[in-house]
């Protein structure tokens, strides 16, 4: 595992936890939004590289 990969695992279970402990709605897709990043961070689906724009 990477460090992308355990920032992912940190970011999906605070968004769990966000889930499970908030009873209000908007709070709730918002941590679903957050899960959904953290899933990328995971499974290496969004590049966070810089790239060069000029190639």
């Amino acid at each position: 595992m990477n460090r992308n990969q355990i920032i992912g695992i940190a970011i999906f279970s605070v968004g769990m936890a966000i889930y499970f402990i908030s009873e209000n709605q908007i709070i709730g897709t918002i941590s679903g939004i957050i899960c959904a990043i953290g899933l990328a961070y995971m499974l290496k689906i969004m590049p966070f590289s810089k790239r060069n724009v000029n190639k």
